[in-house]
């Protein structure tokens, strides 16, 4: 879904990947209907900042398959 046209105060910033990398990116920008590769790191980050905010020593994240069946996701912010 793309993000609303809002005038808002940016940064730009300059980031090196790898050609595979970019690759990935542009995959997820075509696939998720993204406006932009901005928008991909974006989305990534409020993912990023989502789990970093939500996971402790009580919780844990789970991916469940449409049988019921729980994988549990671990995440290493070392």
């Amino acid at each position: 879904m793309p993000r609303p046209n809002k005038k808002r105060e940016t940064a730009r910033l300059t980031l090196a990947v790898t050609p595979e990398i970019k690759q990935l990116m542009e995959d997820l920008r075509d696939e998720t209907g993204a406006d932009s590769l901005s928008e991909v790191v974006r989305r990534a980050m409020a993912v990023y900042e989502f789990f970093w905010n939500e996971t402790d020593d009580s919780k844990k994240i789970i991916i469940r398959d449409e049988d019921g069946n729980d994988t549990p996701v671990h995440l290493i912010w070392a």
